[in-house]
């Protein structure tokens, strides 16, 4: 019944050998649309093309595409499917994503005290002291800035300020002030960022030293 009905359609020459490596279930549905739909020709043509595709898949080959559609096989068997579209982001009256406002804010606070955090930390292995300010206290930064985030057009880093003190006041010994190899451990303490608490030569370790952001 299947074979009559491909001889009836014209212009299409379909091997037997094509036939055995197409599942039966795409030839069907290929036929279903020639009667469906009707144009004959065009739809007979676009299942010769497909079938093309599976054949070529069953040399050796496991996966392949075609447009929007992906072809693969699985236990001998040829399974089409659709490609998943990637949905874009979409952000709201244009404004930062959550992530985006604290990783702001955190930059700024980085770049209002980027002298003293450069002689407070090692710098990074690829990177620089303010690399790696950042990621020993991004935890902290984003827990004090997390009230700022609808905020952040218009931040100001004495705010930023602000709310770091707040923020050592209520959880002592957390964010780190200095840490760096040769001098003693220093934590924000209630009373804020002072230059005063950068590590000197009195201190431990020594004047010398590459101190400079890469």
């Amino acid at each position: 019944m299947l074979h009559s009905t491909i001889k009836q359609c014209h212009n299409v020459r379909i091997t037997e050998h094509a036939l055995h490596m197409v599942s039966i279930w795409s030839v069907q549905f290929s036929l279903y649309l020639c009667t469906t739909i009707g144009n004959r020709i065009g739809i007979l043509r676009w299942m010769y093309i497909y079938m093309a595709i599976v054949r070529s898949l069953a040399i050796g080959k496991a996966r392949k595409s075609a447009g929007n559609m992906t072809f693969r096989t699985v236990r001998g068997r040829t399974i089409a499917s659709e490609k998943r579209a990637k949905k874009p982001i979409t952000r709201v009256d244009g404004k930062l994503t959550k992530r985006e406002a604290l990783f702001k804010m955190a930059s700024m606070y980085i770049a209002a005290h980027r002298a003293d955090i450069n002689v407070s930390f090692d710098r990074s292995m690829y990177g620089s002291a303010g690399n790696n300010f950042y990621r020993i206290n991004k935890a902290f930064l984003a827990e004090a800035f997390e009230s700022k985030v609808d905020s952040v057009a218009t931040v100001t880093v004495a705010e930023l300020d602000a709310a770091m003190k707040s923020y050592a006041s209520a959880h002592a010994n957390t964010v780190y002030r200095v840490k760096r190899t040769g001098f003693p451990v220093k934590y924000l303490s209630n009373a804020g960022w002072l230059s005063s608490d950068n590590p000197t030569p009195a201190s431990g370790g020594s004047a010398g030293g590459d101190n400079s952001l890469g």
